[in-house]
C-alpha cells in the first residue's frame, strides 16, 4: 500500500502538483487564521479594541505603500524623459555657445529639441506629451549650467508647468 502511494505521487501531473501546492498554501493560511482567531477570542474587551486599532493601522499602511508603489512606477518613465530633456538642452546650450542668466533664461520646446536632433521622438513616454526646458548659466564664465524641464501629458504633468 505504501509503495503504491509513493508511485502515485511520482506520477502526478503538473496540474496535480499545482493543486497540491495551492492546497498546502491554503492550509498554511487557514492555520494562521485559526490561531489568530483563538488568540483574539481570549482577549479582554480592551485587548480586542487595541487589536482592531492595530489591524486598521496595518491595513492603512499597506494601502499607502501599494498606492505609492503604483504611482511611482507610473511617473518614473515621465521623470526619466524629463532628465533626458535636461541633458539635451544642456548639450544644445553648450553647442550653440549661448549666454543666459537666471533673469533671462532660454526656453526650448521639446519639439525644437526633436527637430534639432537632440532628442528622439520615440523616447517620448506618451504621444500626447508637450513640454519645454529652461536653461541658464549661474556664473559669468558660463560653466555652471542649470536646466529644468516640464512635461504636460494626458496622465502626467510636471509640477509648476505653465502653458505659455
Amino acid at each position: 500500500m505504501e509503495l503504491e502511494r509513493k508511485e502515485k505521487r511520482k506520477r502526478l501531473t503538473f496540474k496535480g502538483k499545482v493543486k497540491r501546492v495551492i492546497r498546502t498554501i491554503f492550509r498554511f493560511f487557514y492555520n494562521i487564521y485559526a490561531g489568530i482567531k483563538n488568540a483574539y477570542s481570549s482577549l479582554s474587551k480592551t485587548g480586542k479594541l487595541i487589536a482592531k486599532v492595530w489591524i486598521c493601522i496595518a491595513i492603512i499602511i499597506l494601502v499607502l505603500l501599494l498606492v505609492i508603489g503604483i504611482n511611482k512606477g507610473h511617473t518614473s518613465k515621465y521623470e526619466a524623459f524629463e532628465e533626458k530633456m535636461n541633458e539635451a538642452v544642456i548639450k544644445y546650450y553648450k553647442a550653440e555657445e549661448f549666454y543666459a542668466n537666471e533673469k533671462s533664461p532660454i526656453k526650448l520646446r521639446v519639439e525644437e529639441l526633436f527637430d534639432l536632433n537632440y532628442l528622439d521622438e520615440k523616447d517620448l513616454p506618451d504621444s500626447s506629451c508637450t513640454g519645454y526646458s529652461i536653461v541658464y548659466s549661474t556664473d559669468d564664465d558660463n560653466t555652471e549650467i542649470k536646466s529644468k524641464s516640464f512635461l504636460n501629458c494626458k496622465k502626467y504633468t510636471t509640477k509648476n508647468y505653465y502653458k505659455n
